[in-house]
């Protein structure tokens, strides 16, 4: 009996985790269009960046898990004169 309990529980929230991963997938596309062009800083680097959709996704991990994620906020809100202001949105390196 324990054994078939714990099988329909994995059934189970395999669903709900499927749906955290489709959550995440969104959010990730969002970032990248929101922050692709951000400017690198002490934690957006080469590795952590929202630059493309798999390097998105392991940096929303490393903030839904909660490491430094406030330091990974205020990166990704540098303004002049610490980057480079375009003519538009898109060539400009500044955060949102």
């Amino acid at each position: 009996m324990l054994m078939l309990t714990i099988i329909v529980s994995f059934f189970k929230s395999f669903f709900i985790i499927l749906g955290m991963f489709l959550l995440m997938l969104v959010y990730a596309f969002a970032g990248v269009i929101l922050f692709g062009c951000v400017k690198f800083g002490p934690e957006l680097g080469r590795h952590a960046n929202f630059k493309t959709v798999p390097n998105a996704i392991v940096l929303l991990m490393r903030i839904v898990t909660g490491e430094d994620w406030n330091k990974i906020m205020h990166d990704c809100m540098v303004v002049p004169p610490r980057c480079t202001r375009g003519t538009s949105y898109w060539e400009s390196d500044c955060g949102n």
